[in-house]
């Protein structure tokens, strides 16, 4: 801990440092390298480890339907399945990296383009289906990931808008309209449901950015159908109406009943901005009046014209102010504002009006605290189980997991394969993400061969990584691990996954990504989706679309002799995601 003179002079010179970079790049881009040659093919490592060439598995494009289609502007089929990227894709019109500001007028702005086709991957050295199987390939589980909604308070005086020293992301540009994000994702999925409900669904951490109560309850209120009005001290109306700004109450449709959904803790869920003591020591009380003297009061505000005369006047949408205009430090008290914790946490997840109660959390978790937990059966009529592990740690955004919870998530993995369970692993980081917990983590999953999936956030792109079997093992021991994209940041995508039994101990997991829809009753959307490609533009944000073997993807798997023959007993299902390519 700092001691007062310590503090004073640290406090000092990070106010230095904050107050000479308020106009950065980041918010006028006039330094903007403009590197136009990271399109959406190559520009999805930003951020990311060098690792991501690593992968030598053998890529292959499989024939999709990749035109776009005559009813592109519902952003459905004729017979009301929303589309997929498989389908129709959402297109920067400058690609997603820093652009000077001479191109101003053309940031934040995209438009739909063809789908994009599956690409097959052999990571685990799998090899080929066998032709003579005998039987069709038979869907075993159909679910959806979300991940990284981060539904934020701006007006919230504990924030650190000028902190992007210390805080990845302290200010995003749409960060506003979070609620409304992930409203249009949800009804997005509801709309397949008539066709086939999704078997469940995977929150997978970080729902909210500030572990603030007010952010949780429009959380809630968005999952649950009721009214949300992401509003906090005033009841602030920048454009004089109903329903037309980002800071209006509106009814939220709800997920429906028919999709049980469970929920991963992230850094966001459980520390002051994700990272907890490294960042509190700056922050202001959440329920005071006076921000820190490293941030400013971010007052709605939407302006008759764009602040930037260059700036495009389409969308037609609350038309922000650049950060620097930020400069007061007074904000409007409000108690609804306060930090909820761990046990609070846990009381939102029951008693809720969607299914199941509780979402995976039961008693042990107030016990222990930790927010581990199991679900048996996650795929329906299939021998398995869902492994959710918490891996937060006391400070700091990187994730943990320690001896104790290895240890834990080993005894559950080997119960898991002695009764012959498939297994789906989940936790808010991926491996790479868990510091020196990394190799012993990925060492426990390739112990046990009925291991298919680690399933993870917070790195806001999409990132799949296979982890081979181990030298002399068979390729079952092999699993994948998948990141998804943060539905907060560009390019906001959700992820479809279906696991499929190839009928001859073979197997693949399909994964499509899913953009959301825009609703006609929330047409302001169109403003949010061009401030999330405007953060990316202005250099303040960074893009997660991933490389296209990190999207759409047929992954091969293996199963044991045993689980094939218990496989082979399961009556047949029909492979969803194969309608998504069909007209």
């Amino acid at each position: 801990m700092l001691h007062t003179p310590q503090y004073l002079i640290v406090s000092a010179i990070l106010i230095f440092l904050i107050f000479s970079c308020e106009d950065s790049p980041g918010e006028d881009a006039d330094a903007g390298s403009g590197d136009a040659s990271k399109g959406p093919e190559n520009n999805g490592d930003a951020g990311t480890d060098s690792d991501s060439d690593t992968d030598t598995d053998s890529d292959t494009d499989t024939d999709s339907d990749t035109d776009a289609d005559a009813d592109a502007d519902s952003g459905q089929d004729p017979d009301g399945r929303p589309f997929t990227t498989l389908k129709r894709t959402v297109v920067p019109v400058l690609s997603p990296a820093t652009q000077p500001a001479g191109d101003r007028s053309e940031w934040g702005l995209w438009e739909f383009g063809p789908g994009e086709p599956f690409l097959t991957r052999d990571g685990l050295s799998v090899g080929e289906p066998s032709q003579d199987a005998g039987c069709e390939p038979s869907s075993l589980a159909y679910f959806w990931q979300v991940t990284d909604t981060q539904i934020v308070d701006e007006e919230s005086p504990a924030r650190l808008i000028n902190g992007d020293l210390f805080v990845e992301a302290a200010f995003r540009h749409q960060e506003s309209w979070g609620a409304h994000f992930l409203e249009a994702t949800i009804r997005t999925g509801n709309a397949f449901t008539p066709f086939q409900p999704f078997d469940f669904l995977l929150m997978t951490g970080d729902m909210v950015d500030n572990i603030q109560t007010n952010e949780l309850n429009w959380y809630f209120g968005v999952l649950e159908g009721e009214i949300v009005h992401p509003d906090s001290g005033n009841d602030d109306d920048p454009i004089t109406g109903i329903a037309n700004d980002q800071h209006d109450a509106f009814e939220a449709e709800g997920l429906s009943d028919l999709i049980p959904w469970y929920a991963i803790y992230g850094n966001h869920d459980g520390l002051e901005l994700g990272n907890g003591p490294l960042t509190s020591w700056m922050q202001a009380d959440p329920t005071g009046a006076v921000t820190s003297a490293l941030s400013k009061a971010v007052p709605p505000t939407c302006l008759d014209e764009p602040y930037y005369p260059t700036e495009s006047l389409e969308p037609e949408r609350c038309y922000l102010p650049a950060k620097k205009e930020y400069t007061g430090n007074y904000v409007i008290k409000d108690t609804e504002r306060a930090y909820f914790e761990r046990p609070d946490w846990l009381d939102f997840h029951n008693g809720t009006g969607t299914v199941p109660d509780g979402h995976g959390y039961d008693s042990d978790n107030y016990d222990s605290l930790k927010m581990n937990f199991t679900v048996d059966g996650i795929m329906s009529g299939v021998p398995s189980i869902l492994v959710a592990l918490d891996t937060v740690k006391d400070s700091g955004a990187d994730g943990i997991v320690g001896q104790e919870q290895l240890e834990w998530l080993d005894q559950e993995l080997a119960a898991a394969q002695d009764a012959d369970k498939l297994i789906i692993v989940a936790s808010h980081h991926p491996a790479r993400r868990l510091g020196d917990d990394e190799d012993a983590f990925i060492d426990i999953m390739n112990t046990y061969p009925n291991v298919l999936i680690h399933l993870a956030g917070h790195t806001h792109e999409n990132y799949v990584t296979p982890h081979e079997a181990p030298d002399g093992m068979g390729s079952e021991y092999g699993y994948w691990e998948i990141e998804t994209s943060a539905i907060m940041c560009w390019p906001q995508q959700s992820r479809i996954l279906e696991i499929v039994d190839n009928c001859d101990g073979t197997g693949v997991i399909y994964t499509v990504m899913l953009d959301y829809m825009i609703p006609d009753d929330l047409q302001i959307l169109e403003g949010g989706r061009f401030y999330a490609l405007y953060d990316v533009h202005s250099g303040s944000g960074e893009a997660g679309q991933g490389l296209p073997r990190d999207r759409n993807l047929i992954l091969r798997i293996a199963f044991t002799p045993e689980m094939t023959q218990i496989l082979s007993e399961i009556p047949h299902r029909d492979v969803e995601v194969l309608n998504f390519e069909t007209d």
